[in-house]
């Protein structure tokens, strides 16, 4: 399961950010995901963890 700090690909991510990718967790809020440069809440389990 991801964590906060991690940096994740969005696996349902809308097209036009496809490029934004990967992003970085900032906040976990129950079984949602606060992602560096996009506002709304995702769900973590839309988001697969990266090796750095």
């Amino acid at each position: 399961m991801p964590q906060v700090g991690d940096k994740v690909i969005w696996n349902d991510c809308p097209a036009h950010l496809n490029s934004w990718q990967p992003f970085l967790i900032m906040d976990i809020q129950g079984t949602e995901a606060k992602l560096d440069v996009y506002q709304p809440m995702v769900p973590l389990a839309e988001l697969s963890k990266i090796e750095n």
